[in-house]
């Protein structure tokens, strides 16, 4: 894909913000979309603007909160004002709250489901439209390999990754025939604000009633980040933006489903081991043309 007009949820840091930088510094014109650019997160918008255009790329900012539907359908409505189209909508925005299940609150686990689930959700209402027009399109939804394999203490989050994960992938089926690649990037832990602002359970009580497992929240980024201390692996978030980069730049109909970035812990394993199953899945339903992008 030449230089493309890409539009980022969760741009004011993290990967997202990593991933635009990318992007724009290789040509491309981002549209990096957050909450309150104009408010708590107004210097992040204004280096990422000022970042580019130092030189001579292009990254406008937009307002968008996943969570809400007007605040959706307007920041996308801009960012086609701004550029014209869209041609690459990567889902970035998400939370990561740890701890044991039941203790989260139906309020917590809604929270996390409308960031990391129904927000992606709502980007592709409101992008597939622009791309149904132009027949053409890439969707990058950013999971984790926590969309694939689960420890106890991920479990709403993991919720929400798995949920984006077969939405995704379903959506890449009944897109393809349209010229539209739907993709998975499946990143391990990385050095982000994620786990810092994670929430704990809501009920303390319950937690309490776990003994040694109410610890959870802060035991698992201590045991994931013992992992991550082998010299062999990065933590840097622009190794996931590296990999979104060079995924825009291959050729529609080439790309792989899924891709692991990190230490996937055997991710990238179960998803080769898995696609067989998945095809021969399809092919039995007659619908094995599904798995075909129309413009490849």
């Amino acid at each position: 894909m030449a230089e493309s007009v890409v539009l980022i949820t969760g741009a004011s840091s993290g990967i997202g913000n990593a991933i635009a930088g990318d992007l724009f510094r290789s040509g491309h014109h981002v549209i990096a979309a957050m909450r309150a650019p104009e408010g708590k997160n107004a210097d992040v918008a204004k280096e990422l603007w000022a970042a580019a255009a130092s030189n001579g790329n292009r990254c406008d900012v937009v307002e968008i909160d996943v969570t809400n539907d007007a605040s959706v359908t307007e920041g996308v409505s801009q960012a086609v004002r701004l550029a014209g189209r869209i041609d690459v909508l990567i889902n970035c925005a998400g939370l990561m709250w740890l701890g044991v299940s039941e203790a989260f609150t139906v309020a917590q686990f809604d929270a996390v489901m409308q960031t990391n689930l129904y927000g992606p959700f709502r980007m592709l209402k409101a992008v597939l439209p622009q791309m149904r027009a132009q027949r053409s399109g890439l969707v990058v939804s950013v999971t984790s390999i926590a969309g694939r394999m689960v420890t106890p203490g991920s479990g709403i989050y993991a919720a929400s990754k798995f949920g984006l994960e077969a939405l995704t992938e379903a959506m890449r089926y009944e897109t393809s025939s349209l010229g539209i690649d739907c993709i998975l990037v499946e990143p391990s832990p990385f050095r982000t604000n994620l786990k810092t602002n994670s929430m704990p359970p809501g009920d303390t009580d319950v937690a309490d009633s776990y003994g040694p497992l109410r610890e959870l929240q802060k035991l698992m980024p201590e045991r994931m980040g013992a992992l991550l201390q082998q010299p062999s692996v990065t933590t840097d978030p622009i190794a996931v933006a590296e990999c979104v980069h060079r995924l825009i730049a291959m050729p529609a109909g080439t790309r792989p489903v899924r891709t692991t970035v990190g230490l996937d812990l055997g991710t990238g394993e179960l998803n080769r081991a898995v696609a067989p199953y998945q095809h021969a899945y399809l092919a039995a339903m007659g619908l094995e043309g599904c798995e075909q992008i129309a413009s490849a």
